[in-house]
C-alpha cells in the first residue's frame, strides 16, 4: 500500500519547499513520488494549502505534522539544526 499524502503534509511540503529543500528531499521522506510533491507545489493536488502554509507559518507545520503523524510514526522529526535553517530562510525571504 502507498502513502498518499495528507492536506496537512502538503502544507508541510510547501514550508519545506521555500526552506530550500529539493523536491527528491521531500518525496524521499514521505515514501512517495517526486511526482506527487510536484503536483502540490503545482497546485494540482491539495488546492489552498499553500495559502495555509503562508498565512499560519510555522504554527501550521507543527499542527500539520502533529495531525497527520506521519513523521512521529516514522521517526523523522526534525532536529535543532533543520528548524534553524528553517527560521533562517524564512525570515530571510524577501516579501513579494
Amino acid at each position: 500500500m502507498t502513502y498518499r499524502l495528507t492536506f496537512n503534509d502538503a502544507v508541510d511540503i510547501w514550508l519545506r519547499h521555500w526552506a530550500g529543500e529539493y523536491q527528491h528531499t521531500i518525496a524521499a521522506s514521505y515514501d512517495v513520488n517526486r511526482a506527487r510533491v510536484n503536483d502540490v507545489l503545482n497546485e494540482r493536488l491539495h488546492t489552498g494549502s499553500k495559502a495555509v502554509a503562508a498565512t499560519n507559518g510555522l504554527r501550521s507545520r507543527k499542527t500539520a505534522v502533529r495531525a497527520s503523524g506521519s513523521w512521529a510514526e516514522r521517526g523523522l522529526w526534525p532536529n535543532v539544526r533543520f528548524w534553524r535553517i528553517v527560521l533562517q530562510n524564512y525570515f530571510a525571504r524577501p516579501s513579494a
